[in-house]
């Protein structure tokens, strides 16, 4: 049988200890074994067409593989002829962030407070609650915590971990004290682990190295927060912005690697 993780965070005031994470095995059982689908055509959440004849590989109740429709698989896997229908196999969420708690955004202050440890389990816990909500996909997902995201879809795609699908954006990429910037309300910028300002950039070769950096290290799509101050703490909606020659340096970067990039704007330059 399956266990999932459900965590209790104990909330310390910032000069005490990082919170402490209680771990409590619940039980959680998938839909059991492992079931071929082919399908006329596929909505799967990853590509920006409907595919063509796809043969959709389910194991242990995640969305495993998309192969060719006349890939084979094992006689012994069930097989579901759908080739007459196409197939939309559950929710896809566009915007998600797993490594954190809805209240950790009126509370920056717990992201030095809580353990890279803890993040990771965190989010391991929220993918598996995400599946069992009925998505399947999750896509475009950045963050403040860089390589969180990768290391659990890694645990999904191992099998070792209930989650759906994710796509990966690694950190987010824009200007000092845009809306991808950490910043918490009476904290120094050099108070801040570097490990959440990976992506903060100032000009276009500091862009174009930053996203190359995303690219080498496994990014799927790349994002960018190209007028931030609407987010930003005491920010003035509209600045500071990225540049056009700097959104056109990531762009270069991620297309060369044969990627796309989304992107947060909300000025008139972006």
């Amino acid at each position: 049988m399956r266990k999932f993780l459900i965590f209790v965070i104990l909330f310390t005031a910032a000069c005490q200890a990082p919170p402490r994470v209680e771990i409590a095995e619940v039980p959680f059982e998938p839909d059991s074994g492992t079931i071929a689908i082919r399908c006329g055509a596929l909505i799967d959440g990853l590509s920006d067409e409907a595919q063509r004849e796809r043969l959709v590989v389910i194991r242990n109740g995640v969305f495993s593989e998309v192969l060719a429709a006349d890939s084979t698989v094992p006689a012994s896997t069930p097989f579901l002829d759908l080739s007459e229908y196409t197939c939309l196999p559950g929710l896809i969420d566009t915007h998600t962030h797993i490594g954190m708690l809805p209240e950790d955004s009126s509370d920056y202050g717990v992201y030095l407070r809580r353990s890279a440890d803890d993040t990771r389990e965190l989010a391991a816990h929220n993918a598996e609650i995400t599946l069992q909500a009925g998505f399947t996909t999750i896509r475009q997902v950045a963050d403040y915590f860089a390589w969180v995201d990768r290391d659990i879809r890694e645990r999904v795609t191992g099998g070792t971990l209930a989650g759906p699908r994710i796509q990966v954006g690694g950190y987010y990429l824009t200007v000092p004290h845009g809306g991808g910037d950490m910043q918490i309300p009476g904290v120094d910028d050099e108070a801040i682990p570097s490990y959440y300002r990976r992506g903060i950039a100032r000009g276009p070769e500091q862009f174009r190295q930053n996203a190359q950096d995303l690219v080498d290290d496994g990014a799927e799509v790349l994002k960018v927060i190209a007028s931030g101050a609407v987010f930003a703490f005491d920010g003035v909606p509209g600045a500071p912005e990225m540049t056009q020659d700097e959104i056109a340096a990531v762009v270069d970067v991620a297309h060369a690697a044969g990627l796309r990039v989304t992107a947060h704007a909300h000025g008139a330059q972006s």
